[in-house]
């Protein structure tokens, strides 16, 4: 497989379930590691920085992904162990793998969670992928005390 990958113009989401549905049937189907209770589900893709940000759930991980937009200026991703990128969030700095997969190309993946053997149901999957991209684009809050916020110049508009 090669990075030409051109990227993607529109929402990724439904190649990414297509793709995805294939690995589980021809790969994946046998494995002890499958929770039976979650299907494949791209949840909460949208453009991010030039690119497309979100989580994708299959019955074996749910994994935040972020994957090159149509157009747009791209890394070029190695494969393999020690290759990892952070990438800075409101939220903090997460760490991403690049990954290849057939119909999708290189694209950047950070591990929320394998295996899914404590999730209970597709909705509880899907409540965390929702929660993950909320959460991950907020800004910090921080909370001053009196003499820490006597030292803050305030913004003037």
């Amino acid at each position: 497989m090669s990075d030409q990958h051109p990227g993607f113009s529109l929402n990724p989401s439904p190649v990414l379930e297509k793709v995805f549905n294939e690995v589980l049937e021809q790969r994946m189907q046998d494995m002890p590691l499958i929770n039976r209770r979650v299907a494949v589900e791209a949840v909460g893709f949208e453009e991010w920085e030039g690119h497309w940000l979100g989580v994708l759930i299959t019955p074996w991980f749910i994994n935040l992904l972020l994957l090159r937009k149509d157009g747009s200026p791209w890394p070029q991703l190695e494969l393999g162990k020690g290759n990892e990128i952070n990438i800075a969030f409101p939220q903090g700095v997460y760490r991403f793998s690049p990954r290849e997969e057939t119909g999708v190309g290189r694209y950047l993946c950070c591990s929320l969670m394998s295996p899914l053997q404590e999730i209970k149901s597709h909705e509880e999957a899907r409540g965390l992928a929702l929660d993950v991209m909320r959460v991950i684009r907020q800004l910090p809050v921080v909370q001053l005390d009196s003499q820490d916020a006597a030292q803050t110049t305030a913004c003037r508009a």
